[in-house]
């Protein structure tokens, strides 16, 4: 199942290459970059051909670049991330298992669950 990720990110260069990597490359992914850097769009977008790198005209804020990552998304599902949160490869596959448990929701929010606190 294709999925969109949508990546929130203000001066966040170093931290992007490993979501990018972690995300199955079938998978269009978005990054907003409000820093309004340019060479975080030709350097991402010249090494991944998954990757479609936004920069808006000024720095939108986390909400308002959301929206604007989730308006150009080409897929029914999306999931929405920041660039300082890793998520394990593992876990994208144990989302797109569940996706294709439900046939009509409108959000999926995942917990995490700490099991060393009591």
């Amino acid at each position: 199942m294709n999925i969109s990720f949508v990546i929130v990110s203000y001066k966040s260069f170093h931290l992007l290459e490993k979501h990018i990597i972690s995300i199955p490359k079938e998978n269009e992914i978005i990054i907003i970059e409000n820093s309004l850097d340019i060479n975080v769009k030709s350097k991402f977008e010249t090494l991944y051909s998954n990757v479609k790198v936004i920069i808006p005209q000024n720095n939108l804020g986390y909400a308002k670049a959301l929206n604007l990552g989730l308006h150009k998304a080409k897929n029914n599902f999306v999931m929405c991330m920041v660039s300082d949160v890793n998520i394990k490869k593992e876990c994208l596959v144990g989302i797109s298992k569940i996706l294709d448990l439900f046939e009509d929701f409108a959000i999926l929010a995942p917990t995490y669950s700490n099991e060393s606190i009591h």
